[in-house]
């Protein structure tokens, strides 16, 4: 499951898409927006076509890099309010160091390559965690 999306983010399907029975460990990163300066929440705006396909490009390098066994990204477009997920990461593979490496990788180069921005920020997104 790599995906872009308007509406509220799935945690749970998420985490469930990357179940395996080979699998030793699990990793997720939620990234969520976090009450600052009293604000509602963050728009977050894409430039789809590209930022589906670099999501992929990620996950691809990511699965290149590390024995991984599912991984699965859905990254919230449009309003997103205050204490929900912009962003949800989840990695599984048969030892946890291979998922927590991926899993930050991802995050990392999510923020780097893909193009979901804040509305008026800078053409890169910047996650905030709770």
């Amino acid at each position: 499951m790599i995906k872009i999306t308007k509406e509220p983010i799935s945690i749970e399907a998420v985490l469930d898409s990357t179940q395996d029975k080979n699998a030793g460990g699990y990793v997720y990163f939620i990234g969520t927006i976090r009450q600052e300066n009293a604000i509602e929440g963050i728009e977050y705006q894409s430039y789809l076509p590209l930022a589906q396909k670099q999501m992929e490009n990620v996950v691809g390098e990511a699965k290149n890099k590390w024995a991984l066994q599912k991984v699965s990204v859905v990254h919230r477009v449009g309003l997103v309010p205050v204490g929900h997920a912009a962003v949800v990461i989840a990695v599984c593979s048969v030892h946890r160091k291979e998922a927590f490496a991926a899993c930050e990788f991802i995050i990392d180069r999510i923020k780097e390559i893909v193009p979901i921005w804040k509305e008026g920020g800078a053409a890169c997104c910047h996650h905030h965690q709770s």
